[in-house]
């Protein structure tokens, strides 16, 4: 208290109203350009919610806050009105995500992921097989992680949010690589090396 006297909190940030259909705009599945990590935004109860996170509360047309105002987001808006991608601010960082549609991928495009894959950088090798409509990640002795689709050749595992997988593909369209991405690491490759 003698070194710092005591300090007024400052004023909360100002929200506005927004009705349920002018929320709805803002639902959504979206992609972090950076680490592949989706964020899921929903309406439920009159308010817009990051799935798995807390309410966030309009403060201008296209920009909402959180936590009391410490976790930004802000939506671009196209010549159509439409929310494209979203810049979500917390402290010093600052990470953006693009619009992204849940991907239901037919048999033949599971099946592309089929095989056994390597990562040199860790010395990893799992075989990844096509189970229903997820794909099942198997490493020796008895490691089993189902895989399900989010976004065009993206997969997520656990509750749909994290570890992330997704692919590389040539100029002919092939998978080339598959990388892997969770909160502490960050685009791990892996190379096919048989089917």
């Amino acid at each position: 208290d003698r070194v710092a006297p005591k300090l007024d909190s400052p004023a909360p940030p100002k929200t506005i109203q927004m009705t349920e259909a002018e929320l709805a705009k803002f639902a959504g599945l979206w992609r972090n350009e950076k680490t592949h990590m989706p964020l899921q935004t929903e309406v439920r109860k009159g308010s817009l919610f990051a799935v798995g996170g807390g309410p966030l509360q309009p403060v201008a047309g296209n920009k909402f806050i959180a936590r009391g105002g410490s976790i930004k987001l802000e939506f671009e808006i196209d010549s159509s009105s439409n929310p494209v991608a979203a810049s979500l601010t917390q402290g010093n960082n600052k990470f953006r995500f693009l619009a992204e549609t849940q991907w239901e991928p037919t048999a033949n495009e599971l099946n592309e992921f089929a095989g056994e894959w390597y990562s040199e950088e860790s010395g990893a090798k799992v075989k990844i097989l096509v189970k229903g409509l997820n794909l099942l990640i198997t490493q020796r002795p008895d490691t089993k992680i189902p895989f399900m689709p989010k976004y065009k050749d993206h997969f997520t595992a656990g509750g749909g949010r994290q570890p992330v997988m997704w692919c590389s593909r040539d100029a002919n369209g092939k998978i080339s690589t598959l990388h892997l991405g969770a909160p502490r690491m960050r685009n791990m490759p892996f190379v096919r090396i048989n089917k």
